[in-house]
């Protein structure tokens, strides 16, 4: 099919690029990398499983992140959680308290390099993970908890330029082929088991972009700044609609390697 079509293109580029990556020897165009931080999300959601209407609402997350060169591919990794409450918008009544967490995994080679920039493409597995309790605006305040998971594989693409004190860098990541686990009703003590489904793009789209500043402190020590957003839409008997916002900031520690 043409989703998967696009995954083997891609398989067949980075393959082809392995050598070019394996001469130069970094293939994340700098050492080993290892980031944490904290910073704020915006979580806007609509899941017809749990009311008709979008919630909405801020709150704070932890994030860590790192990167390895391994034998030519650059393996990166990502993990972001927290919790929040969320408000309805005009027309929907109650409110909910989120918690979720996303993350992802990537292996990319560079298919274009220079003495400052890096063009790499490859593969990105990312998942989110949320549960959400709603309370109604019944007198007893009655509340359901809901939870949604999602597994996605696909392209990701990430260009950096870098100079000696600062390195800029932006990657994006589509799902071309997910599983699903989607509650339609309230998670009671009995039902606690997920029930996956197999979703193409033609029922569910989801994809993450990511835009990341650093700043030298020292030579292994940068300050770090990023900006993340993944967003998913899910057509099925009760749709679901979900976009995540975050501002992160942190420190990173790399190992050896050209900054690039």
């Amino acid at each position: 099919m043409f989703q998967w079509s696009i995954v083997r293109r891609t398989l067949v580029l980075c393959v082809a690029s392995h050598a070019l990556a394996k001469a130069q020897g970094v293939a994340c165009g700098r050492g080993n990398s290892f980031t944490a931080g904290a910073g704020i999300d915006q979580s806007d959601r609509a899941d017809a499983s749990i009311a008709p209407g979008q919630f909405q609402g801020r709150g704070p997350v932890a994030t860590l992140a790192g990167e390895m060169n391994v034998r030519g591919v650059c393996t990166t990794a990502f993990v972001t959680g927290g919790a929040r409450s969320l408000t309805p918008v005009a027309g929907t009544f109650g409110h909910e308290r989120l918690l979720d967490g996303y993350a992802d995994i990537q292996g990319l080679v560079p298919v274009f390099t220079s003495s400052r920039t890096m063009l790499s493409l490859g593969v990105a597995a990312h998942t989110s993970l949320a549960g959400t309790t709603h309370t109604f605006t019944d007198p007893a305040h009655t509340t359901s908890t809901f939870r949604l998971g999602v597994l996605s594989l696909g392209p990701a693409v990430r260009a950096t330029y870098a100079t000696p004190r600062l390195r800029l860098s932006g990657g994006l990541a589509i799902g071309a082929a997910s599983l699903i686990d989607h509650s339609y009703g309230a998670v009671w003590a009995h039902d606690l088991s997920p029930s996956l489904k197999f979703a193409w793009p033609t029922t569910l789209r989801s994809g993450s972009a990511s835009i990341d500043l650093e700043r030298s402190i020292t030579p292994s020590l940068s300050a770090r700044i990023g900006y993340r957003a993944y967003g998913m839409r899910f057509d099925d008997a009760r749709s679901v609609r979900t976009l995540s916002q975050s501002l992160n900031f942190g420190f990173s520690l790399t190992r050896g390697g050209e900054r690039r």
